[in-house]
């Protein structure tokens, strides 16, 4: 967690003035109240809980605070000391505000918060009614074992609401970072953001990675370039994850509460089959289409509600196996023999498709168990949603980004292309002495790892095949 401590330190997210206080109205839907009715209870009150705001970077907290006036205590807790403080600064002017506005005489007072500066997997302070673990749990080595101490410190009636990634729909966001590290940026980059922007700027108008960094809400700010695209842990669950660690945690199922058209109702609406599915495989079928359009938001409890499912455990088939395809450089190449007449020209899978492949297979496994064909899903989520677009108000397409954007018999017929190793084992047999060319064209970076890093991020992004290749003996 070193590492992520030292990105918050150094950019405290989110990155907004310590003076900006959130209106009285925002976080309505993150109170206890509207978590207890998910369950059916219409009666509920927060007064005299005590909630827990994990991972409370510099606001949430004091967002939480305003929704419960009446709450026990409302614990903050966060790994990083620069967002500690600067909640408590903006909690300083926050309670100003109310004083002067007269809030407290209409029971609008804030309630006691405390902040702690601790990591969340060591910490331990007894039992809260209402935990909030909103986008922290995907940023953690170990996602289970922190879901299992959250829910270790859970009362038996109490809440835990969680905000985490998708894990496939995320993809480009992965892509669009690798692109721009291997461009030479790090966080500790100065001027980053116009960096960022002009290597992006070098990209075809319609790349996949261009559009999934304009479309990105975060690009407006160097902490937020840094969150979404530099960040130090990122290791989100997928849905059938998330079903066995809820499981494992001893949680019980509430609710799903993300963007409707991200929710795994929605492809019970959409493929009327899906309905045989658990909420968790439709969401599994969904986020590898990579139409999990908004971060998941879950509600957990430690006993069981009249809508709690018992699913059983599903084991995803192998996603590894492809068609190869005769006279590319694929796995069937060792690099040995393909020493034998390094300065032919070649060509190579695009392990962009190759990946992209893989997401399909593993929807195409949960599909077949209620005979739906991968080709019809595809099919239906173009005709759905189409090209995806920016968040409004000033929507764009942003092509290149929905799985059904691609043929999908393309995909599933894409031979595995050659991994970093062995093009590490050619660069030391060849004692760095060779460089590999693209149309005759030297492609970017030092080594050859790096230069085939980038031609699948920048060439493969928009085609299956890569052709045109040539090693050559640097001159």
């Amino acid at each position: 967690m070193d590492s992520v401590r030292q990105q918050y330190e150094t950019f405290p997210y989110p990155p907004v003035s310590p003076f900006a206080l959130p209106s009285r109205a925002q976080g309505r839907k993150l109170r206890y109240e509207y978590g207890d009715s998910l369950r059916g209870n219409k009666h509920a009150s927060h007064a005299g809980k005590r909630i827990l705001v994990a991972g409370a970077g510099t606001l949430e907290a004091l967002v939480i605070a305003q929704q419960h006036p009446l709450a026990r205590e409302v614990v903050a807790v966060d790994l990083s000391q620069q967002s500690i403080n600067r909640l408590k600064q903006r909690l300083q002017y926050a309670r100003v505000r109310d004083v002067l506005s007269l809030r407290f005489t209409r029971g609008q007072r804030l309630p006691p918060v405390r902040c702690v500066h601790a990591d969340l997997m060591d910490w331990q302070d007894g039992e809260f009614d209402f935990i909030l673990a909103n986008n922290v749990i995907h940023h953690v080595a170990d996602p289970l074992r922190l879901l299992k101490h959250l829910a270790s410190m859970l009362t038996t009636d109490g809440l835990l609401r969680v905000v985490t990634y998708p894990k496939a729909s995320r993809f480009w966001i992965q892509q669009t970072g690798a692109y721009l590290r291997l461009c030479g940026l790090t966080p500790d980059t100065p001027d980053l953001l116009s960096r960022a922007r002009e290597s992006i700027a070098t990209l075809p108008e319609e790349h996949p990675l261009r559009s999934c960094f304009r479309g990105h809400s975060e690009t407006s700010t160097t902490a937020g370039l840094v969150d979404a695209f530099f960040h130090a842990c990122e290791n989100p669950l997928a849905p059938l994850q998330w079903q066995a660690a809820m499981q494992k945690a001893d949680l019980f199922f509430v609710a799903e509460k993300q963007s409707v058209y991200s929710n795994s109702d929605y492809l019970a609406r959409l493929l009327p089959e899906a309905a045989q599915l658990n909420r968790w495989q439709r969401l599994e079928v969904m986020d590898r289409f990579f139409e999990v359009s908004t971060n998941p938001v879950f509600w957990f409890s430690r006993s069981p509600t009249a809508d709690s499912e018992a699913c059983a455990p599903f084991k995803l088939l192998d996603a590894s196996h492809s068609m190869t395809q005769p006279g590319l450089l694929d796995q069937s190449v060792s690099p040995a023999i393909f020493l034998q007449q390094p300065d032919v020209e070649f060509a190579m899978p695009s392990l962009t498709y190759w990946q992209l492949a893989k997401h399909l297979r593993i929807a195409q496994s949960v599909l077949q168990t209620i005979d739906v064909d991968v080709h019809r899903m595809a099919q239906l989520f173009h005709d759905e949603f189409g090209v995806h677009m920016s968040a409004p108000p000033n929507s764009f397409p942003l092509p290149g980004l929905a799985m059904s954007e691609y043929d999908t018999e393309t995909l599933l017929n894409t031979s595995e292309p050659w991994q970093a190793e062995q093009w590490r084992v050619l660069e030391a047999a060849t004692q760095g002495q060779y460089s590999l060319y693209h149309d005759g064209e030297r492609c970017q970076g030092d080594t050859l790892p790096e230069q085939v890093a980038l031609l699948h991020l920048v060439a493969g992004s928009q085609q299956a095949v890569i052709s045109g290749l040539q090693l050559r003996r640097a001159d």
